[in-house]
């Protein structure tokens, strides 16, 4: 506490001349002590770490527009954000140009802004756990009411050996409708280049006296079927001239694709 005394003066008193300032002295209680504090470091206290433009009230007020519901205005503002944890949305949203990415949804839900009686639905629930499935989009306009929905599966090229068997699982959970086998050409052989692929009939068949070919059954799972253990397991036309011929096996090989339709 400061020895200096002061004389004891009336508010009614002062000088009405006297211009306030920062180095008038006043009697303080700070941190339980009796002294005595000037103006400016009361004011100092105050003001704090407070930048300069925003270190009176004068300009603190006019930081919120002069409003005094300014508090309020935003405290209101605030609590109708959709946080970021999530939360239910009472009105549209829009996305203007900006896209929505990552997104990881159980299932959405779309509807017409004008009648929301009108939706589109998409659900997820079908597709196994850790799977993907892509929803790939046409480069045109396409009227899916006409566009027949598939499932389709295709092997990887089999090697064709007499009387060896094969076992594919085609994935759909049902019978596929329809096998469709097609012999690939590797090595130049009737016509065909390597590469050119040419469909034959799934079952076995005669050629030459003798059953050739492939025959097998479908199931909802797999494929299975074996190979003819004759020398040449397929016969086709030529390419080039129409007639038969025997296939030489090492220069071919064998494609199933499998197609299931929706209904």
């Amino acid at each position: 506490m400061s020895d200096v005394e002061y004389p004891l003066i009336r508010i009614d008193e002062l000088t009405p001349e006297v211009l306030p300032s920062r180095t008038h002295v006043l009697p303080v209680m700070k941190d339980g002590v009796a002294t005595l504090m000037s103006v400016g470091q009361i004011l100092d206290l105050i003001i704090g770490t407070a930048p300069g433009v925003l270190d009176t009230i004068e300009e603190l007020a006019a930081a919120f527009g002069n409003d005094p519901n300014a508090i309020a205005n935003l405290t209101t503002l605030i609590n109708a954000r959709l946080a970021k944890a999530g939360g239910t949305m009472s009105g549209n949203l829009d996305m203007a140009s900006h896209l929505l990415s990552n997104a990881t949804l159980v299932s959405a839900l779309m509807a017409d802004p004008t009648n929301n009686t009108k939706r589109l639905q998409l659900v997820l629930s079908a597709i196994a756990n850790a799977t993907t499935q892509s929803l790939i989009m046409p480069g045109r306009d396409v009227d899916l009411k006409r566009v027949p929905t598939v499932d389709i599966y295709v092997s990887s090229d089999l090697t064709i050996t007499s009387g060896g068997a094969i076992s594919l699982s085609h994935g759909m959970g049902v019978k596929p409708d329809l096998v469709i086998v097609e012999l690939v050409n590797q090595t130049t052989e009737g016509g065909y280049s390597a590469g050119e692929a040419t469909p034959i009939g799934y079952f076995g068949y005669v050629a030459s006296g003798a059953a050739v070919g492939i025959g097998g059954a479908v199931s909802a799972t797999t494929i299975d079927g074996r190979y003819s253990n004759q020398a040449n397991v397929f016969f086709i036309n030529r390419k080039d001239t129409g007639a038969n011929i025997a296939l030489t096996n090492s220069s071919w090989k064998m494609r199933l694709t499998a197609v299931r339709f929706w209904r």
